[in-house]
């Protein structure tokens, strides 16, 4: 409840969405705002894992990286417009970037991790072609990444007109 009395002091009155968004945190989807983020983020999601795709296949084919490395490397590549993109069109937040882009390169580089350990492990263990692992990546790690970003880097933090940051 320490999170409630927050919104409320701070905002000096009883804001209803701030307070339900408050209360909803981890919590099943009970509006079109909560139904949205998951549609955009996959919008987004699958403009930023076509890029990375193009990427991983252009850094394995085209200049002769290891799957994994080629892998990795497009994906580290990608976590700048991803924050943004996350930030601005799918969550709409308002969090200080010093506080919710360090979260976000935490849960990125669960991101990185994951996108060199499937290559990896599917062309060792499996013998999969690249393309499959790289496919594997762009639904794996995107459905982890909206979890771990919706509940903890840009939780709480969205524009509201008069709205203000309490992450300061």
């Amino acid at each position: 409840m320490a999170n409630v009395e927050l919104v409320t002091t701070v905002a000096g009155r009883n804001d209803s969405n701030q307070l339900s968004s408050t209360l909803r945190r981890g919590r099943p989807f009970t509006s079109w705002g909560d139904v949205r983020q998951p549609i955009v983020f996959g919008v987004v999601g699958v403009s930023l894992a076509l890029i990375y795709f193009v990427m991983a296949s252009a850094g394995s084919s085209g200049l002769g990286l290891e799957p994994a490395l080629a892998s990795g490397c497009a994906y580290m590549l990608m976590i700048p417009l991803a924050y943004f993109a996350h930030r601005i069109i799918t969550f709409r937040s308002s969090a200080v970037h010093k506080v919710a882009f360090p979260r976000f390169v935490v849960t990125s580089l669960m991101g990185v991790a994951l996108s060199w350990a499937i290559p990896y492990l599917a062309s060792r263990l499996f013998a999969a072609p690249h393309w499959l692992a790289f496919l594997a990546v762009c639904v794996i790690v995107p459905t982890l990444s909206f979890v771990t970003t919706r509940a903890w880097v840009f939780v709480g933090a969205r524009r509201t007109p008069g709205a203000i940051d309490v992450d300061q």
